[in-house]
């Protein structure tokens, strides 16, 4: 009988996969080898034989994460696929050249192998890994050397740009204005992502290339900055001896691995830097104005929203924050729960709604952002500044911190 070729490996995050024996003589490192620390890999995804019955492929989260690039080569072998959602866990800090490389990889798979997947109607990409709530944390760079953009969101839109067939995409992550325009000294590109009806992008409050999205209210004090020890040391695993590997286990700390990730709350930033977050949305206007058949987008993350419970502490809740644009007849992505009530009304109307807090957006932004679909659909538009915190979200979340408290005392 043939032997088949070996087509799939484990990696670990902390250790080489021959180190997994260190658990039965370590419990207390047992911690090192939790399911999020451990990735799930193809050798040679060429290999693989194209399966044409198959035309949808979810990922998710599972207790052995799939590596950067697995969902993406799998993809490309599936000729008939139409129905995409992926999750890729992109969670490491305490060492963000191993962030870095891992993105990087995926960007050149995005760039060699997604463009086989062109039959694609409906793609989700889920590379969320929970806000930071240290938020004095400094974010690594995570691009390329003397590049201001990131590489792997200019990887998606190229990737895509062509497809006549996608109509829906729906991006989560650590994204750039690159995702949406190709530089923001042009003032005019190659028409793409001509054929989308729903645009979805929930952006990460930190940028790829370092830095945040937004930063702190004037006046507010702000907590001394920290960040990783090194933005170039790998972990245990990559390069490092067995011995060392083992070394790693026993001093392994969970209270500081903790630490050295940002995991301390210091939330704080709630309002926008412009010189950031402006490009952002400026990109994400002129990306939309150009989909001649677009019926809903949005651009939208959460930010820090102070909440007054019992005599008078205060805890911090995640409020939206972000604009929507909707032609007639379209209503949010998003469930009612989610949103003020007002971006349900007027539904036979084009409109545009900025969840933005305090913050207002200049003339030339909301001519942009309100000229999307005027082509199609004419000059009469809907504007509206909601705030979704205050009406709906803030209420749900005082509610679902009584029913933890509740099910404490019960307990």
């Amino acid at each position: 009988m043939k032997r088949l070729p070996l087509l799939y490996k484990a990696s670990f995050v902390f250790f080489k996969l021959g180190t997994n024996t260190i658990m039965g003589k370590f419990s207390s490192e047992s911690t090192l080898f939790i399911p999020r620390q451990m990735r799930a890999l193809l050798l040679r995804p060429e290999e693989l034989p194209e399966v044409r019955v198959i035309s949808a492929f979810w990922t998710r989260p599972m207790p052995r994460a799939l590596g950067y690039g697995v969902a993406v080569d799998i993809a490309a072998k599936l000729p008939n696929l139409q129905d995409a959602f992926w999750y890729i866990r992109d969670s490491e800090r305490r060492y963000p050249e191993l962030r870095r490389r891992n993105r990087h990889e995926l960007a050149q798979r995005v760039r060699d192998v997604l463009p086989k997947a062109s039959a694609l109607h409906s793609l989700g990409i889920d590379m969320q890994h929970g806000q930071l709530t240290n938020q004095s944390w400094r974010p690594a760079d995570l691009g390329l050397i003397n590049s201001a953009l990131d590489p792997l969101s200019s990887a998606i839109r190229e990737a895509t740009a062509s497809w006549k067939a996608l109509k829906h995409l729906k991006l989560m992550g650590t994204i750039d204005e690159s995702l949406f325009w190709p530089s923001p000294a042009l003032a005019i590109v190659d028409p793409f992502w001509q054929g989308l009806k729903s645009l979805d992008v929930q952006f990460d409050m930190t940028r790829p290339i370092g830095g945040w999205y937004f930063r702190a209210p004037t006046g507010v004090e702000v907590p001394p900055p920290t960040g990783p020890p090194s933005n170039s040391k790998m972990p245990p695993g990559y390069g490092y001896s067995e011995d060392e590997d083992v070394m790693a286990a026993r001093q392994f700390s969970t209270s500081e691995n903790v630490r050295l990730s940002g995991y301390s709350a210091k939330t704080f930033r709630s309002v926008p830097d412009e010189t950031k977050l402006v490009p952002l949305i400026w990109a994400f206007g002129r990306a939309c104005s150009q989909i001649p058949g677009l019926k809903v987008a949005a651009l939208r993350t959460l930010i820090p929203m102070p909440l007054c419970i019992r005599q008078g502490r205060q805890v911090h809740g995640q409020g939206a924050w972000g604009v929507w644009t909707l032609a007639p007849g379209a209503i949010p992505l998003e469930s009612r729960q989610q949103l003020d009530p007002v971006m349900f009304e007027d539904v036979r109307q084009r409109r545009l709604f900025w969840d933005v807090k305090d913050w207002r957006p200049d003339e030339d932004l909301r001519t942009l952002l309100g000229s999307v679909g005027q082509e199609r659909y004419g000059p009469n538009l809907v504007e509206r500044y909601v705030d979704s915190w205050a009406t709906v979200q803030q209420t749900i979340t005082k509610g679902r911190l009584h029913r933890a408290k509740m099910s404490r005392l019960a307990t």
